[in-house]
């Protein structure tokens, strides 16, 4: 059974909530949206990651809740425990399947930078000139 591992955003691209769920991404967001939680009725969910067990994606839910140095999770308990026996065999297993937050930016704001690169990068930006577009027609010459 696959297993997705989830963030939730708020509308400046903020991480606020990571999650995990075997069940449809759509199905877990439906639920967070009906939720009443103020925070997470407002948030927009995207999959992290996709791993193939409970172990792995717990691991990869702590690493993320870990790495929230900046207090923007509004996750109330942990994924795992440091406590639990299995704990370092889901953060290695994590580690090793890719899903923990990029190593080479501190904390989530590259985790944010890379979300926002990639919502806006589609993105064309036009500047209308001055006299609107019809200037540009007008005083364009024909070659």
């Amino acid at each position: 059974m696959q297993y997705t591992v989830y963030g939730g955003y708020n509308s400046s691209g903020v991480l606020q909530y990571v999650g995990q769920t075997c069940r449809e991404l759509a199905v877990r967001a439906a639920e967070h949206l009906g939720s009443g939680d103020p925070v997470k009725e407002r948030l927009f969910y995207k999959v992290l990651h996709n791993v193939p067990d409970l172990l792995t994606a717990r691991g990869s839910e702590q690493a993320y809740i870990n790495a929230d140095t900046a207090g923007n999770l509004v996750n109330k308990i942990d994924s795992i425990a440091s406590t639990n026996p299995n704990f370092e065999q889901a953060k290695q297993q994590a580690q090793l399947y890719g899903a923990v937050p990029a190593a080479s930016t501190p904390g989530l704001g590259g985790m944010v930078a890379d979300v926002v690169s990639k919502l806006v990068s589609p993105l064309m930006l036009f500047v209308i000139p001055e006299g609107g577009f019809d200037s540009l027609y007008n005083n364009s010459q024909r070659i």
